[in-house]
Protein backbone atom coordinates (compact mmCIF):
# COMPACT_ATOMS: atom_id res chain seq x y z
CA UNK A 1 0.00 0.00 0.00
CA UNK A 2 1.36 3.19 -1.16
CA UNK A 3 0.78 5.26 1.39
CA UNK A 4 2.88 8.20 3.37
CA UNK A 5 2.81 8.26 7.14
CA UNK A 6 5.22 10.11 9.85
CA UNK A 7 6.57 7.55 12.95
CA UNK A 8 8.11 8.13 16.01
CA UNK A 9 10.18 6.39 18.30
CA UNK A 10 11.21 7.10 21.14
CA UNK A 11 13.75 9.84 20.53
CA UNK A 12 12.97 10.08 16.74
CA UNK A 13 11.10 10.78 13.71
CA UNK A 14 10.64 9.34 10.62
CA UNK A 15 8.69 8.97 7.10
CA UNK A 16 7.27 6.12 5.56
CA UNK A 17 7.21 7.55 1.70
CA UNK A 18 4.91 4.10 0.65
CA UNK A 19 8.69 2.60 -0.45
CA UNK A 20 11.33 3.31 2.11
CA UNK A 21 11.75 5.03 5.43
CA UNK A 22 13.60 8.04 5.57
CA UNK A 23 14.95 9.90 9.31
CA UNK A 24 13.30 13.29 9.44
CA UNK A 25 15.61 15.61 12.20
CA UNK A 26 14.23 18.52 13.79
CA UNK A 27 16.07 21.91 12.73
CA UNK A 28 14.90 23.36 16.12
CA UNK A 29 16.56 20.70 18.19
CA UNK A 30 19.44 20.88 16.30
CA UNK A 31 19.75 24.59 17.22
CA UNK A 32 18.83 24.11 20.42
CA UNK A 33 21.29 21.71 21.23
CA UNK A 34 24.23 24.27 19.45
CA UNK A 35 23.03 26.87 22.22
CA UNK A 36 23.29 24.67 24.84
CA UNK A 37 26.81 23.76 23.91
CA UNK A 38 27.59 27.33 23.34
CA UNK A 39 26.90 28.29 27.06
CA UNK A 40 28.49 24.98 28.51
CA UNK A 41 31.57 26.46 26.79
CA UNK A 42 31.46 29.94 28.03
CA UNK A 43 30.64 28.14 31.55
CA UNK A 44 34.06 26.37 31.09
CA UNK A 45 36.32 28.86 30.98
CA UNK A 46 35.16 30.09 34.71
CA UNK A 47 34.85 26.56 35.69
CA UNK A 48 38.06 25.82 34.70
CA UNK A 49 39.69 28.57 36.24
CA UNK A 50 37.82 27.45 39.88
CA UNK A 51 39.25 24.11 39.39
CA UNK A 52 43.07 24.68 39.08
CA UNK A 53 42.19 27.33 41.87
CA UNK A 54 40.89 24.44 43.97
CA UNK A 55 44.01 22.63 43.27
CA UNK A 56 46.29 24.93 43.98
CA UNK A 57 45.47 25.01 47.62
CA UNK A 58 45.40 21.30 47.82
CA UNK A 59 41.61 20.18 47.27
CA UNK A 60 41.37 17.21 44.97
CA UNK A 61 38.36 17.42 42.52
CA UNK A 62 36.79 14.72 39.62
CA UNK A 63 36.31 15.14 36.20
CA UNK A 64 32.74 16.13 35.11
CA UNK A 65 30.25 13.69 33.26
CA UNK A 66 29.66 14.65 30.27
CA UNK A 67 26.52 15.23 29.44
CA UNK A 68 23.76 13.90 27.12
CA UNK A 69 22.05 16.92 25.44
CA UNK A 70 18.85 18.66 26.55
CA UNK A 71 16.22 16.41 27.51
CA UNK A 72 13.29 16.05 24.64
CA UNK A 73 10.15 14.30 23.59
CA UNK A 74 8.80 14.80 19.85
CA UNK A 75 4.53 15.27 20.62
CA UNK A 76 3.21 14.18 17.41
CA UNK A 77 3.04 15.23 14.13
CA UNK A 78 0.77 15.55 10.48
CA UNK A 79 0.66 15.94 6.92
CA UNK A 80 0.55 19.99 5.71
CA UNK A 81 -0.08 19.77 2.03
CA UNK A 82 3.94 18.52 1.18
CA UNK A 83 5.27 19.48 4.40
CA UNK A 84 4.95 18.13 8.20
CA UNK A 85 3.90 19.46 10.64
CA UNK A 86 5.57 18.67 14.05
CA UNK A 87 5.53 19.53 17.98
CA UNK A 88 8.30 18.96 20.36
CA UNK A 89 8.99 19.69 23.40
CA UNK A 90 12.58 20.42 24.61
CA UNK A 91 13.16 21.29 28.62
CA UNK A 92 10.78 23.26 29.10
CA UNK A 93 10.17 25.02 25.56
CA UNK A 94 7.40 23.90 23.43
CA UNK A 95 7.06 24.24 19.62
CA UNK A 96 5.32 23.35 16.39
CA UNK A 97 7.55 23.40 13.13
CA UNK A 98 7.34 22.60 9.14
CA UNK A 99 10.14 20.57 7.83
CA UNK A 100 9.80 17.61 5.41
CA UNK A 101 12.27 15.25 3.09
CA UNK A 102 15.26 16.17 2.14
CA UNK A 103 14.89 19.64 3.63
CA UNK A 104 17.21 21.79 5.17
CA UNK A 105 17.59 22.22 8.80
CA UNK A 106 18.50 25.63 9.07
CA UNK A 107 15.32 26.34 6.41
CA UNK A 108 13.04 24.50 8.38
CA UNK A 109 9.65 26.52 9.27
CA UNK A 110 8.35 27.96 12.29
CA UNK A 111 4.39 27.39 13.81
CA UNK A 112 4.56 28.81 17.00
CA UNK A 113 6.84 28.25 20.14
CA UNK A 114 6.92 29.47 23.72
CA UNK A 115 8.77 28.97 27.01
CA UNK A 116 6.87 26.87 29.60
CA UNK A 117 4.17 25.74 27.12
CA UNK A 118 3.38 22.26 25.46
CA UNK A 119 1.70 21.30 22.18
CA UNK A 120 0.75 17.67 21.13
CA UNK A 121 -1.18 15.90 18.91
CA UNK A 122 -1.27 18.51 15.72
CA UNK A 123 -3.65 17.38 13.26
CA UNK A 124 -4.51 19.80 10.12
CA UNK A 125 -7.39 19.87 8.12
CA UNK A 126 -6.81 20.65 4.11
CA UNK A 127 -10.26 21.91 3.99
CA UNK A 128 -10.13 24.77 5.93
CA UNK A 129 -6.69 25.48 6.43
CA UNK A 130 -6.81 24.48 9.94
CA UNK A 131 -4.44 22.67 12.84
CA UNK A 132 -6.15 21.51 15.67
CA UNK A 133 -3.81 20.49 18.75
CA UNK A 134 -3.95 20.46 22.25
CA UNK A 135 -1.62 23.68 24.46
CA UNK A 136 -0.65 23.20 27.96
CA UNK A 137 1.11 25.77 29.69
CA UNK A 138 1.66 26.22 33.63
CA UNK A 139 -0.59 24.17 35.75
CA UNK A 140 -2.50 20.72 35.22
CA UNK A 141 -5.14 21.81 32.72
CA UNK A 142 -4.59 21.78 28.80
CA UNK A 143 -7.11 21.91 26.24
CA UNK A 144 -7.85 21.86 22.59
CA UNK A 145 -7.25 25.25 19.79
CA UNK A 146 -7.43 25.86 16.69
CA UNK A 147 -5.42 27.95 14.26
CA UNK A 148 -6.51 28.55 11.02
CA UNK A 149 -3.40 29.89 8.45
CA UNK A 150 -5.61 32.12 6.23
CA UNK A 151 -5.81 35.14 8.74
CA UNK A 152 -3.53 33.64 11.40
CA UNK A 153 -6.74 33.25 13.29
CA UNK A 154 -6.07 31.43 16.45
CA UNK A 155 -8.77 30.29 19.26
CA UNK A 156 -8.86 27.79 22.12
CA UNK A 157 -12.05 25.65 21.83
CA UNK A 158 -12.25 23.87 25.35
CA UNK A 159 -11.92 24.85 28.92
CA UNK A 160 -12.50 24.05 32.41
CA UNK A 161 -11.09 21.54 34.92
CA UNK A 162 -9.39 19.13 32.57
CA UNK A 163 -6.76 17.83 30.58
CA UNK A 164 -7.56 17.57 26.98
CA UNK A 165 -5.38 16.17 24.16
CA UNK A 166 -5.25 14.41 20.57
CA UNK A 167 -7.60 16.15 18.49
CA UNK A 168 -8.68 14.45 15.42
CA UNK A 169 -10.87 16.05 12.97
CA UNK A 170 -13.44 14.18 11.03
CA UNK A 171 -11.91 11.71 8.31
CA UNK A 172 -14.89 12.26 5.93
CA UNK A 173 -14.32 16.31 5.99
CA UNK A 174 -17.25 17.21 8.65
CA UNK A 175 -16.41 19.97 10.39
CA UNK A 176 -16.09 18.11 13.73
CA UNK A 177 -13.09 17.36 16.14
CA UNK A 178 -12.99 14.18 18.32
CA UNK A 179 -10.43 14.02 21.32
CA UNK A 180 -9.83 12.35 24.41
CA UNK A 181 -10.24 14.30 27.95
CA UNK A 182 -9.86 13.59 31.95
CA UNK A 183 -11.53 15.57 34.70
CA UNK A 184 -8.66 17.01 37.34
CA UNK A 185 -9.94 16.09 40.42
CA UNK A 186 -9.03 18.29 43.41
CA UNK A 187 -9.46 18.44 47.16
CA UNK A 188 -11.66 21.25 49.24
CA UNK A 189 -8.91 23.34 48.76
CA UNK A 190 -8.37 23.69 45.16
CA UNK A 191 -5.53 21.03 45.73
CA UNK A 192 -4.72 18.59 43.04
CA UNK A 193 -5.59 15.19 44.11
CA UNK A 194 -5.49 13.45 40.38
CA UNK A 195 -7.25 12.74 36.92
CA UNK A 196 -10.40 10.57 36.09
CA UNK A 197 -10.18 7.86 33.69
CA UNK A 198 -9.58 8.94 29.84
CA UNK A 199 -13.06 9.75 27.83
CA UNK A 200 -14.16 11.11 24.73
CA UNK A 201 -15.46 14.15 23.66
CA UNK A 202 -16.89 15.28 19.87
CA UNK A 203 -16.98 18.90 19.36
CA UNK A 204 -19.57 20.04 16.33
CA UNK A 205 -17.64 23.18 15.22
CA UNK A 206 -20.99 23.67 12.56
CA UNK A 207 -23.52 23.93 16.01
CA UNK A 208 -20.69 25.20 18.12
CA UNK A 209 -21.86 21.75 20.57
CA UNK A 210 -20.06 19.33 22.70
CA UNK A 211 -21.19 16.09 23.48
CA UNK A 212 -19.40 13.10 25.33
CA UNK A 213 -19.15 10.02 23.89
CA UNK A 214 -17.91 7.75 25.58
CA UNK A 215 -16.95 7.63 29.14
CA UNK A 216 -16.99 5.25 32.29
CA UNK A 217 -14.62 4.64 35.16
CA UNK A 218 -13.41 1.03 34.59
CA UNK A 219 -11.96 2.10 30.90
CA UNK A 220 -10.02 4.84 29.50
CA UNK A 221 -10.50 5.77 25.80
CA UNK A 222 -7.56 6.89 24.09
CA UNK A 223 -6.48 8.46 20.65
CA UNK A 224 -10.27 8.52 19.04
CA UNK A 225 -10.97 9.26 15.12
CA UNK A 226 -14.46 9.49 13.48
CA UNK A 227 -14.65 7.84 10.04
CA UNK A 228 -17.61 7.09 7.91
CA UNK A 229 -19.88 8.43 11.30
CA UNK A 230 -18.14 5.80 13.69
CA UNK A 231 -15.75 6.38 16.10
CA UNK A 232 -12.22 4.23 16.70
CA UNK A 233 -10.18 4.44 19.64
CA UNK A 234 -7.76 2.35 21.86
CA UNK A 235 -9.27 1.06 25.30
CA UNK A 236 -7.55 -0.24 27.86
CA UNK A 237 -8.56 -1.36 31.25
CA UNK A 238 -8.18 1.58 34.11
CA UNK A 239 -5.33 0.36 36.81
CA UNK A 240 -6.32 -1.07 40.06
CA UNK A 241 -4.50 -1.19 42.91
CA UNK A 242 -2.74 -4.45 44.28
CA UNK A 243 -4.34 -6.20 47.00
CA UNK A 244 -2.08 -8.91 46.88
CA UNK A 245 -1.01 -10.94 50.18
CA UNK A 246 1.43 -13.53 51.34
CA UNK A 247 -0.18 -14.17 54.83
CA UNK A 248 -0.28 -12.69 58.06
CA UNK A 249 3.15 -13.28 59.05
CA UNK A 250 4.78 -12.28 56.11
CA UNK A 251 2.81 -9.28 56.23
CA UNK A 252 4.42 -8.49 59.62
CA UNK A 253 8.00 -8.84 58.59
CA UNK A 254 6.88 -6.87 55.36
CA UNK A 255 4.85 -3.79 57.31
CA UNK A 256 8.17 -1.47 57.78
CA UNK A 257 8.78 -1.72 54.09
CA UNK A 258 5.77 -1.21 52.80
CA UNK A 259 5.13 2.23 56.02
CA UNK A 260 9.06 3.32 53.85
CA UNK A 261 6.93 2.80 50.39
CA UNK A 262 3.73 4.54 51.48
CA UNK A 263 5.42 7.65 52.93
CA UNK A 264 8.09 7.80 49.57
CA UNK A 265 4.67 7.67 47.45
CA UNK A 266 2.93 10.78 50.01
CA UNK A 267 6.21 12.62 49.29
CA UNK A 268 6.36 12.08 45.80
CA UNK A 269 2.70 13.15 45.57
CA UNK A 270 2.71 16.30 47.62
CA UNK A 271 5.78 17.25 45.17
CA UNK A 272 4.15 16.66 42.42
CA UNK A 273 0.92 18.42 43.36
CA UNK A 274 3.34 21.39 45.01
CA UNK A 275 6.16 21.58 42.75
CA UNK A 276 4.87 19.68 39.55
CA UNK A 277 7.83 17.72 40.05
CA UNK A 278 8.78 14.47 40.87
CA UNK A 279 10.72 13.26 44.20
CA UNK A 280 13.10 11.31 40.69
CA UNK A 281 13.98 11.92 37.51
CA UNK A 282 13.70 15.58 37.92
CA UNK A 283 11.89 18.04 35.29
CA UNK A 284 11.51 15.64 32.20
CA UNK A 285 9.55 16.33 29.36
CA UNK A 286 10.18 12.87 28.47
CA UNK A 287 8.28 12.34 31.75
CA UNK A 288 6.04 15.33 32.68
CA UNK A 289 3.41 15.00 29.99
CA UNK A 290 2.65 11.15 31.15
CA UNK A 291 0.27 10.34 33.94
CA UNK A 292 1.85 7.94 36.59
CA UNK A 293 -0.02 4.67 34.73
CA UNK A 294 1.32 5.99 31.52
CA UNK A 295 5.16 5.97 32.93
CA UNK A 296 4.73 2.33 34.58
CA UNK A 297 3.31 0.80 31.04
CA UNK A 298 5.52 2.57 28.80
CA UNK A 299 8.87 1.78 30.98
CA UNK A 300 7.62 -1.87 31.37
CA UNK A 301 7.25 -1.77 27.09
CA UNK A 302 10.46 -0.40 26.73
CA UNK A 303 12.39 -3.30 28.65
CA UNK A 304 10.26 -5.53 26.81
CA UNK A 305 11.71 -4.04 23.50
CA UNK A 306 14.90 -5.32 24.97
CA UNK A 307 14.40 -8.82 24.63
CA UNK A 308 16.00 -10.72 22.24
CA UNK A 309 13.48 -12.50 19.50
CA UNK A 310 14.24 -15.87 17.84
CA UNK A 311 15.43 -15.32 14.21
CA UNK A 312 12.62 -15.56 11.98
CA UNK A 313 9.89 -15.73 14.75
CA UNK A 314 6.65 -13.42 14.04
CA UNK A 315 6.05 -9.94 15.52
CA UNK A 316 3.99 -9.70 18.72
CA UNK A 317 2.67 -6.47 20.72
CA UNK A 318 3.98 -5.39 23.43
CA UNK A 319 1.14 -4.36 25.10
CA UNK A 320 -1.11 -6.53 26.87
CA UNK A 321 -4.57 -7.91 24.48
CA UNK A 322 -6.64 -5.99 26.73
CA UNK A 323 -5.30 -2.70 24.89
CA UNK A 324 -7.57 -3.20 22.57
CA UNK A 325 -8.62 -1.33 19.04
CA UNK A 326 -12.11 -0.91 19.16
CA UNK A 327 -15.12 0.86 16.84
CA UNK A 328 -18.24 2.67 18.23
CA UNK A 329 -20.86 1.91 15.42
CA UNK A 330 -23.62 4.88 14.40
CA UNK A 331 -26.18 2.78 16.93
CA UNK A 332 -23.70 2.89 19.22
CA UNK A 333 -22.54 -0.63 19.60
CA UNK A 334 -18.59 -1.63 20.27
CA UNK A 335 -16.38 -4.38 17.97
CA UNK A 336 -13.19 -5.22 19.12
CA UNK A 337 -11.06 -5.20 15.90
CA UNK A 338 -7.39 -6.07 17.20
CA UNK A 339 -5.63 -6.38 20.37
CA UNK A 340 -2.42 -5.75 21.82
CA UNK A 341 -2.52 -1.93 19.62
CA UNK A 342 -0.73 1.31 21.29
CA UNK A 343 -1.10 3.80 18.23
CA UNK A 344 -3.26 3.50 14.85
CA UNK A 345 -4.67 5.54 12.26
CA UNK A 346 -7.21 5.88 9.35
CA UNK A 347 -6.78 6.81 5.73
CA UNK A 348 -9.26 8.74 4.55
CA UNK A 349 -10.45 5.32 2.05
CA UNK A 350 -10.85 3.47 5.79
CA UNK A 351 -7.18 1.93 5.56
CA UNK A 352 -6.41 1.13 9.20
CA UNK A 353 -2.77 1.31 10.17
CA UNK A 354 -1.89 0.62 13.76
CA UNK A 355 1.80 -0.38 16.07
CA UNK A 356 1.77 -3.33 18.61
CA UNK A 357 4.98 -1.35 19.95
CA UNK A 358 6.86 -3.91 18.23
CA UNK A 359 5.91 -3.58 14.15
CA UNK A 360 3.40 -1.61 12.45
CA UNK A 361 0.64 -3.02 9.95
CA UNK A 362 -1.84 -2.60 7.75
CA UNK A 363 -5.08 -4.19 9.09
CA UNK A 364 -6.17 -6.43 5.98
CA UNK A 365 -9.54 -6.50 4.24
CA UNK A 366 -9.51 -9.86 4.48
CA UNK A 367 -7.20 -12.27 5.29
CA UNK A 368 -3.70 -11.62 7.04
CA UNK A 369 -2.50 -8.14 8.09
CA UNK A 370 0.57 -6.83 6.02
CA UNK A 371 3.69 -6.10 8.16
CA UNK A 372 5.54 -2.50 7.02
CA UNK A 373 7.80 -2.33 10.17
CA UNK A 374 9.60 -4.55 12.05
CA UNK A 375 11.45 -4.65 15.80
CA UNK A 376 10.73 -0.90 16.27
CA UNK A 377 9.06 0.63 19.42
CA UNK A 378 6.91 3.01 17.55
CA UNK A 379 4.50 4.87 20.10
CA UNK A 380 2.98 7.40 17.32
CA UNK A 381 2.07 7.23 13.92
CA UNK A 382 -0.15 10.03 11.13
CA UNK A 383 -1.06 9.06 8.21
CA UNK A 384 -1.14 11.34 5.32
Amino acid sequence: MAKKFIFFTQSEMWLHDGTGIQELRSGFLEKYRRSTVEIEKRKEWKQSSDLKALRNIGVRTLPEAEGSGPPFRFMGGTFQQDEIVYAIKVENVGGMFRTGPGQKLEFEGHVAHYANVEFEGPHYQPQRDALAFSQKKAGWEEHIHLKKFQGNDSRQLTDGDSVDKFPKWDKDGENKIVYQTSGIARDGSGRYLGTTPWAINLIDLDKNEMDTVLSDQEHDYLAPIRHGGEIFFIRRPVAKPSSFSLGPVTDIFMLPIRIAGTLFHWMDFKSRQYQGKPLTGGDNPARNDLDLRQIEILGNLIKAGKRARKPGAKSRSLVPDSWQLVKQGKDGSLSVIRKGVIAFDIAVDGTVLYSTGDAVRWMGESGADEEVIQDAFVEKLFLD
